[in-house]
């Protein structure tokens, strides 16, 4: 809602609404692998593999949810980049918020290497003061 017929108005609207669109996607992007595949991957490692639950998984979410509120609401304060006017608008079936490529790289890229280096650190720290190893029953 426009309150004055000022054309700069209009512009500044564009570039807040931009703004927002593009913090949005980052926050998507930092949320989507955290809140999902990697607590999904020990929880199916349990039920397939039989290998013992770091954390329980209410435990799992606690922790996620603590860990993640506060960056991803520094993700929203950020500061719009020096070329945002600069780009093509977007059209109606253009830029989406959630796109293949978003996914692809929050999950295949993002996610697995979440979920291997948090692997690699379970079982190194099972291994190393534990004395349990992965064939241990």
């Amino acid at each position: 809602v426009l309150l004055d017929s000022n054309f700069s108005s209009v512009i500044t609207g564009i570039k807040y609404g931009r703004l927002v669109f593009q913090n949005l996607k980052k926050v998507i992007l930092y949320l989507l692998p955290a809140g999902s595949f990697s607590e999904l991957t020990p929880v199916l490692g349990n039920v397939l593999l039989g290998l013992p639950l770091p954390l329980s998984s209410f435990l799992m979410i606690f922790i996620c949810v603590g860990t993640d509120i506060a960056p991803s609401l520094s993700l929203i304060q950020e500061k719009a980049e020096a070329d945002l006017m600069k780009r093509k608008p977007r059209g109606k079936g253009g830029d989406k918020l959630v796109n293949w490529k978003l996914l692809g790289s929050a999950y295949l890229f993002t996610g697995v290497m979440e979920t291997l280096s948090a692997f690699f650190m379970y079982f190194y720290y099972y291994s190393k003061y534990a004395k349990i190893s992965p064939g241990d029953p």
